[in-house]
């Protein structure tokens, strides 16, 4: 069930607004210079890694509850939320800076010792903890457990998101015409917000039931026209109407008309569209080249450089942006010959403002 390529289109949609145009680039390259490492993806991605095993081995099994509170206060990381504070669970989010993680440590309820410790990247967040990474302020320790704490869990979340995609899946059993699609969507208490695709032998789905939405991709036989292909996966890039329906969690009508420019939204079109620009600007912009060569080709591709995280002797790191897709360009150089020996081109998660700031501008563009 594609539960990795789930969370990072979550990961992609929640921490990046689809929005993009033009900076100065030496301006921003200026503005960008002492603050490459916030938006740098790998550097995130590396610091990231490096935090949660720190934390992992800072907080040890073996111990009672009360170590674990102090021990991150001693790490400097404030307790912005208790999501759960069970006999034999306990769950903190915590923040530092701009950063924040979900603490997740079981116990055995006979002795009262945890048993694992698990730190994770915290994606779905509480207001306290949102309030804290925006405010940058000392809080208090929380004086109740969160409500709704499902809601925030990442660990529920990721759990119910595996087994809501397989009932789905179950339920949504290949072999079937489209029609049966619908009333079982909707038999199950899933509402359809958005038809991205109703074409002869594909059917896409959004879906929203609570503050939960999928995507549903059903493939046919153009023959038959029976389903031979079912796939269920978390909605990461959603419609107007599905963004509506999970904000007022009212019941919406089914859509009568398929979405305006599919492409934008299909989470199916967006992953393969981010493989394949990802190969040609890998093809393009090839090994052995000094560092102008490369902001030369992209621009005659037709890509803004909207911002440059690093410019080293031995690394360059560009944000790309065109229409509504972004990447980020990471380049490693020799030294001793200037020469480039490796070009790496990613999806850009962690977005400089210039960069948002150019995808807005070309959404605003492309509304009009």
């Amino acid at each position: 069930m594609k539960l990795r390529t789930a969370i990072l289109s979550f990961v992609i949609a929640t921490m990046t607004v689809s929005v993009p145009i033009s900076a100065s680039y030496g301006a921003e390259r200026e503005q960008r210079r002492d603050d490459g490492s916030r938006y740098s993806d790998r550097d995130y991605l590396k610091n990231r890694k490096s935090q949660e095993d720190t934390l992992e081995r800072a907080l040890k099994t073996g111990e009672s509850k009360d170590f674990y509170r102090r021990e991150l206060a001693k790490m400097g990381w404030q307790i912005t939320s208790v999501n759960y504070d069970k006999p034999d669970y306990l769950e903190y989010e915590i923040v530092k800076g701009d950063e924040s993680y979900e603490v997740q440590i079981d116990f055995d309820k006979n002795s009262n010792k945890a048993t694992k410790v698990d730190v994770t990247l915290n994606a779905w967040k509480t207001d306290a903890t949102e309030n804290a990474l925006a405010n940058r302020k000392k809080v208090v320790y929380p004086t109740r457990t969160t409500a709704d704490p499902e809601r925030y869990s990442d660990r529920q979340r990721m759990t119910t998101a595996k087994d809501s995609e397989g009932k789905l899946e179950q339920a949504l059993k290949t072999g079937e015409s489209k029609d049966f699609y619908r009333r079982e969507l909707e038999k199950m208490g899933w509402q359809i917000t958005s038809v991205n695709y109703d074409k002869p032998d594909y059917l896409e789905y959004e879906i929203v039931k609570g503050d939960d939405s999928y995507e549903v991709q059903i493939d046919f036989d153009k023959n038959s026209n029976k389903a031979i292909k079912v796939d269920v996966t978390l909605n990461a890039w959603k419609t107007d109407a599905t963004k509506k329906a999970l904000a007022n969690q009212k019941m919406a009508d089914y859509p009568n008309r398929t979405t305006t420019n599919p492409a934008r939204y299909s989470d199916r079109q967006r992953m393969t569209t981010a493989k394949d620009s990802e190969a040609k600007l890998e093809q393009a912009l090839k090994t052995g080249e000094s560092k102008d060569f490369y902001r030369r080709e992209l621009q005659k591709m037709g890509w803004q450089v909207t911002s440059v995280n690093y410019d080293k002797p031995d690394y360059l790191e560009y944000e790309i942006v065109k229409g509504d897709d972004s990447y980020e360009v990471q380049i490693d150089f020799d030294k001793n010959s200037n020469k480039a020996t490796k070009v790496d081109v990613t999806l850009n998660v962690w977005k400089a403002d210039a960069t948002k700031k150019a995808l807005k501008q070309n959404q605003t563009q492309a509304r009009r």
